[in-house]
C-alpha cells in the first residue's frame, strides 16, 4: 500500500487582492477627478423640465461658460480658452469622433449671443447631440 502524500498547510496569499484593490483605488481617484473637471462651479439657470445630462457611449465635450466682469469666460477641462481656441478644439474633437456630444453649461448671467457661437460651431462640425446644463426647478420668465 502506498502512503498518501503529506498534507500541506493552506496559506492565504493576499498579494493579488491588494494589487486589485490598488488598481481600483487609482481608477476611482482618476475618474472622480475627471467628473470634477466637468463640474466647474457655475450658477446654472433653472428649468421645470431639466433632467440629468444623458451619458452616451461616444465622447462628450463639456463647455463651461461663465461671466466675469460682464465678459464671457470659456472653459474646457478647467482651462481658460478664448472663443477661437475653444471652437477650434470643438471642431477637432468632432472630426475625431463623429458620434461626439456637446454639453454646454452656461452661467445664467451669460447672454445667449455668447452661447450661440458654440452652438453654431456644433452645427458646422456636425455635432448632433447638444445638451444644455440646467437645474430642475421653476423657471422665472
Amino acid at each position: 500500500m502506498t502512503k498518501p502524500p503529506p498534507i500541506t498547510p493552506l496559506t492565504l496569499n493576499l498579494a493579488p487582492m491588494v494589487d486589485v484593490m490598488m488598481c481600483l483605488l487609482i481608477f476611482f481617484m482618476l475618474a472622480t477627478k475627471m467628473v470634477e473637471q466637468e463640474r466647474t462651479r457655475i450658477d446654472l439657470p433653472t428649468a421645470a423640465e431639466a433632467k440629468e445630462p444623458l451619458r452616451t457611449e461616444a465622447g462628450r465635450f463639456v463647455v463651461n461658460i461663465r461671466s466675469e466682469n460682464g465678459r464671457p469666460v470659456y472653459m474646457l477641462r478647467e482651462e481658460l480658452h478664448t472663443l477661437a481656441s475653444l471652437l477650434e478644439q470643438l471642431h477637432s474633437a468632432a472630426k475625431a469622433d463623429a458620434r461626439m456630444t456637446c454639453l454646454i453649461r452656461a452661467d445664467k448671467s451669460v447672454s445667449f449671443a455668447d452661447v450661440e457661437a458654440v452652438l453654431a460651431e456644433c452645427a458646422r462640425s456636425g455635432v448632433r447631440g447638444v445638451q444644455f446644463g440646467a437645474l430642475q426647478g421653476e423657471s422665472r420668465g
